[in-house]
Formats: structure tokens, C-alpha cells, sequence
């Protein structure tokens, strides 16, 4: 990297400190939630059919697009904007945004929750009675999604990316007690207790979590409410500005994996949406392990200040890094543990021997925040586009013709495609981001050496505390 960056090397390295606890809390996390994930999974392919498996994987793909009714997009765009104006100093635009959105949330979560409950019912009857006779317990998911919101914007803004990353934890937790229980109890594990299950831990685990949130954070949420009496239209001008875009790719977001799933059940077969479903699983488990989440939370901080371009350099870098690594690891310890833990899966590992490549598109991410904290949300709203069309342009052919294999050639595609186009926007914009050559993404120079040694300090404590605290039980 070229020397003119050295004259604000001092606060880079304190701003890299708290990227890198960041990273460690989600790093130590998602491994936990990882071995929670592979041992409730493994429970369910072992009572459920492939089949059974695949309407399961289908029900929610029609939630996660119905779920677009309340507008998911909103939560990055608040979150966002909350921490730009409280960095600014402006807390009362803020308070009245986060106001604002919590209210918008619950509403729409209500008006979702009632027109999915009751159009179940003719979706049953009229298109898929094997799918849709399952969606009226999957709606109460969309009653309680606003308080996985509140939670998620107030951990995060606040750093406190160890509850943050713990989310998942608990989640899966009460998720795994509740499975045990139903097994143990001699009842059987059908698509519709599955689903259940699924609901009532993701409640248990919010209610949990809003106790937590209420006990620890109650200034934040007592500002917010005061806030209602300033002047409104807070929520309304952003998204008349630069907002609406946002919102709107939140829907969108989701459709190609959505229409995807749908593509392999009408070419192929319903067993082929369990097996691709279960490769893409596998290679998005492996993908959390490379902390990427406290990006939203950290990059609104940085831009307009020339430590961005130290932060994209360093972590564009050692994301490449851990992304090699995970790619190389995944080749070799994942195939083993499927066939012995998913043997009737074993199928699947051909498909995710293609699908992992992704992997090695690891600066995705930083790329996307840093386009989405410069606002460039219309941008960003253009992309899921770009998969769709070449899903839809080739999927249909290279489904038919390579089956599986033609799916996941067409999703790395369409992966790169992206990649690029993102790259070359930020380049764009940014030209000074671009101030590095490809050799100092594979030289390890002293500024390196110390942010690793940094990093091994860092989990010698972290390791320590653990120690003590198991030492104590």
C-alpha cells in the first residue's frame, strides 16, 4: 500500500481494534451457533424424508418473500442513519427515526400476519395443498419480527457485538431444547411440528432478549418514546429522498434465492430442492464463520474520514486470507462429516464442492456497506436484478441440461457478476479505496504482524474469561 496513508496511522490502528473485537465476539459466536445448527439439522434429516425436507425448505421461501410486506430493507437503512446522525451529534433526528420505525414495523407486522393467516387457507385449497396448508403457523413469525428489529438496531448501534452475535446462539438453543423434548417425549417430528418448533423458539428466545434489551438499554427506548413529540415526517422524507430504494431491494433481495428453490422443484424435483438446499446451507454456514456482521454497525462511523480507506485495505486483505483458508478447510472437513452425520445427503457434497468457490468472493460484503453507507441505495436496488436475470435467462437451460451442477455453475455466475459490477462502482465512486496493488493483498508487512498479535491477545483474554467463568460453575 502507497506511504501517503501514514500520517493518520496512529487512529487507524485504535479504529482497527474495534473492528477486530468485533470480529472476534461474531468469529467465537458463529462457531457455537454453527455446532447448534449442525446438531439440530441432523435431527431433522433423520426424521424427516428428503421430501419432507424439501416442502420444509419451500414453506419458507414463501415467508422470507412474504416477509417483504414489512419491508425489510428499513432495518439496514434505520440503522444506518440512526448511527451517521448520533455520530453528528444529532440525537433527536435519530430518536424520532428509531421512534418512527419501530411504529411503521408493528403496524405493517400486523396487517402481514392478517392477510397471510387468512390467504393461507386459499393458497392451501386453490395452488399448493402441500405447501400451503403449512403457512398459518409460519405467519405468527411475521407478528414477531419487528421485536427481532428492535433488538438487532439497539445491540448494534450500541457495539455490543457479543449480545449482538448472540442472538443466533440463543435462538438455535432454545430451538435444540425444544427438538430434544419433542423427540425424547416419543412424538413424531413431522413438517408441521417442525415448524412449530420454529416458532415458538424464535419467541422464546425474543421475549428473552427484549427482557435483556429493556433492563440494560431502557435510556435508549425511553428517548425514543420521548421523541414522539417532536416534529414528525422523519421516517416519511427519508424515504422520499434516498430511502425508498432501499426498502424496495429488501424485497427484492430475497427472490432469487426464492425463485431459485422454485426453478429446482419445476425442472428437477422436490428431493433436488432438499439436496441444493442442503449444499447452499453448508456453504452459508461456512461463509458466518467470516465475521462479516459488524460492518453496519462500524462503517457508518468511518465514512468521510480517511481511516476508511486504511479499514477497506486491511480488511479486504484478511478477509481474502480467511476466505482461502475457509475454502481450503471446508474441501477437506466438511465432506467426511456429512457422509457420516447425513448420509443420505451425501449427494449433496458434489453440488457444494462448486457452491464453496463463493467463498472466495470474501470482500462482498465490505464492498456492499461501504456503497450502502455513501447512500447509493438506488445502486444497490439494481442488483438482485442482475441475478434474476441470469437465473431466469440460463437457469431454466443449464437446470435441464446439467441439472444440480447447472444450478450451481448458474449461482456462481450470477455471485461474480455481482462482485464485479460492486467493485467496479466502488472504484468509481471511491477511487481512493483502490490505492493498493494486488501484491499487498499477499504481503505481510509490520502493520500486519501487530494486528495479528493484537488478535491472538485479544483471544488469550477472551479464552481466559471463559475459563474462569466454567471454573466458577
Amino acid at each position: 500500500m502507497k506511504e501517503s496513508n501514514n500520517s493518520t496511522e496512529t487512529p487507524k490502528i485504535d479504529l482497527f481494534g474495534s473492528v477486530s473485537r468485533g470480529a472476534i465476539s461474531f468469529s467465537l459466536n458463529n462457531f457455537a451457533v454453527k455446532f447448534l445448527v449442525a446438531i439440530n439439522t441432523l435431527i431433522l434429516l433423520l426424521n424427516l424424508s428428503v421430501y419432507q425436507y424439501g416442502v420444509y425448505k419451500l414453506v419458507f421461501s414463501i415467508y422470507l418473500v412474504a416477509r417483504g410486506i414489512l419491508l425489510p430493507g428499513l432495518d439496514s437503512l434505520v440503522l444506518n442513519e440512526y448511527i451517521a446522525k448520533r455520530q453528528r451529534g444529532d440525537f433527536s433526528w435519530g430518536n424520532r427515526l428509531f421512534y418512527d420505525f419501530i411504529c411503521l414495523r408493528f403496524t405493517l407486522s400486523l396487517m402481514a400476519f392478517t392477510v397471510f393467516f387468512v390467504g393461507s387457507q386459499m393458497i392451501a385449497e386453490r395452488y399448493s395443498p402441500g405447501v400451503g396448508i403449512f403457512l398459518r403457523p409460519i405467519s405468527f413469525l411475521l407478528l414477531l419480527y419487528p421485536l427481532s428489529s428492535l433488538v438487532e438496531i439497539v445491540l448494534r448501534s450500541t457495539l455490543n457485538f457479543w449480545m449482538s452475535s448472540f442472538i443466533s446462539i440463543l435462538h438455535e438453543l432454545v430451538k435444540l431444547l425444544l427438538i430434544v423434548g419433542i423427540v425424547l417425549s416419543s412424538r413424531k417430528l413431522d413438517i408441521s411440528t417442525t415448524i412449530l418448533i420454529t416458532v415458538v423458539a424464535t419467541a422464546i428466545s425474543n421475549a428473552l432478549l427484549i427482557f435483556y434489551i429493556v433492563a440494560r438499554y431502557r435510556s435508549i427506548l425511553i428517548e425514543a418514546w420521548i421523541s414522539r413529540h417532536l416534529g414528525g415526517g422523519v421516517m416519511w422524507n427519508l424515504l422520499r429522498s434516498y430511502g425508498k430504494w432501499a426498502v424496495i431491494k429488501g424485497y427484492v433481495a430475497s427472490l432469487p434465492d426464492s425463485v431459485r428453490l422454485w426453478l429446482i422443484k419445476v425442472v428437477i424435483s422436490t428431493e433436488a430442492v432438499a439436496i441444493f438446499s442442503l449444499a447452499n446451507s453448508l456453504v452459508g454456514s461456512v461463509r458466518k464463520l467470516i465475521p462479516t456482521q459488524m460492518l453496519s454497525s462500524l462503517v457508518p462511523r468511518f465514512m468521510g474520514l480517511r481511516v476508511l480507506g486504511y479499514i477497506y485495505f486491511r480488511l479486504t486483505k484478511y478477509y481474502i486470507w480467511l476466505s482461502t483458508l475457509m475454502l481450503i478447510a471446508s474441501f477437506v472437513l466438511l465432506p467426511p462429516l456429512v457422509v457420516v452425520m447425513f448420509p443420505h445427503y451425501a449427494g449433496s457434497l458434489a453440488y457444494f464442492k462448486l457452491l464453496v468457490f463463493s467463498l472466495l468472493l470474501g470482500g462482498m460484503a465490505l464492498n456492499k456497506q461501504i456503497v450502502y453507507s455513501a447512500r447509493r441505495h438506488k445502486f444497490l436496488f439494481l442488483l438482485p436484478f442482475v441475478e434474476l436475470i441470469i437465473l431466469v435467462g440460463l437457469g431454466p437451460w443449464m437446470a435441464s441440461r446439467w441439472g444440480l451442477y447447472g444450478v450451481s455453475a448458474n449461482f456462481l455466475i450470477s455471485e461474480t457478476a455481482v462482485f464485479l459490477i460492486v467493485w467496479y462502482f466502488l472504484w468509481k465512486i471511491m477511487p481512493s479505496l483502490s490505492d493498493f496493488s494486488v501484491y499487498d493483498f499477499f504481503e505481510i508487512d509490520d502493520q500486519d504482524k501487530r494486528n495479528i498479535s493484537r488478535l491472538i491477545a485479544s483471544l488469550r483474554e477472551r479464552y481466559k474469561r471463559v475459563i474462569s467463568v466454567v471454573l466458577r460453575i
